[in-house]
């Protein structure tokens, strides 16, 4: 046995290619040279990057995460968490612009070398905080505004974390509460492709399953109901303009009828 030079898994001695990245594997007389190895490892990241994304031929056909699956956890109220990004995004500008005005009076005033290194230093590790909860900010009060335009609605807000769910003014996280039924993984989290939900084991990401959505909608079952009244009543009014066609043409008939005898007679 030995190990593979790119990721680093035992494998076959006998064996040209890795089984795991697909690199090439030389022999101990045939060594890799560095701008071979550094092909082979930028060619298995871009592997490994194509893998993280989901495709859309993926999710055809897949099974739903059954309902007990699933849990809400309640994250308060969806006005309150708007109210706070809006809050973050004030904080982080005013860092930055604080920030930028320390790098002025740096430059303006002399301090002794080390001592300004560190404050510059500090203040932009500042600055790159501040504008990276900005952006990220920024996009969640955008899916937020959206998501209190309506009773019900999911969004992806944060990346790297669960999605969220507004119901009636109340927002929840959705979690998965069991771990994966093939391999056993005690772990799944929840990404979104082209408004789908599909839930994902974190050992093996070709196990898949879908989220149905419509479980969380209290009223899902009100919009079917009311539907389901509506087709009623166009099925009646249906019905009842087709009764009095017929009861049109009965009459039509009969009329036609007696013209025809009184002309006989």
């Amino acid at each position: 046995m030995k190990k593979c030079p790119i990721c680093g898994k035992e494998i076959d001695e006998n064996l040209p290619f890795c089984p795991h990245c697909g690199a090439q594997v030389k022999s101990d007389k045939e060594s890799l040279t560095w701008g071979e190895k550094r092909q082979q490892r930028e060619r298995v990241n871009q592997q490994n990057i194509e893998k993280s994304y989901l495709h859309q031929d993926e999710i055809v056909g897949l099974e739903y995460v059954p309902h007990d699956q699933i849990t809400l956890k309640a994250k308060g109220k969806t006005q309150k968490e708007w109210q706070k990004n809006v809050i973050w995004i004030c904080v982080a500008t005013l860092i930055v612009l604080v920030g930028f005005a320390l790098f002025f009076v740096f430059k303006k005033f002399e301090f002794n070398k080390t001592l300004k290194v560190f404050l510059v230093l500090a203040v932009f590790l500042f600055e790159a905080f501040a504008l990276s909860k900005i952006v990220e900010c920024v996009y969640a009060v955008r899916m937020l505004s959206a998501m209190k335009k309506s009773n019900f609605a999911i969004k992806k807000i944060e990346y790297g974390k669960p999605p969220k769910v507004n119901i009636d003014g109340d927002l929840y996280e959705i979690l998965v509460n069991t771990g994966c039924p093939e391999c056993l993984c005690p772990t799944r989290h929840i990404e979104e492709l082209d408004g789908k939900f599909v839930v994902v084991c974190d050992q093996n990401r070709t196990h898949l399953m879908l989220l149905d959505t419509t479980a969380f909608n209290p009223h899902s079952k009100e919009e079917q109901t009311s539907q389901d009244e509506e087709i009623q009543e166009v099925t009646a009014q249906v019905d009842e303009s087709e009764d009095k066609e017929s009861v049109e043409g009965g009459k039509i008939v009969e009329s036609n009828e007696q013209s025809a005898e009184n002309v006989e007679q």
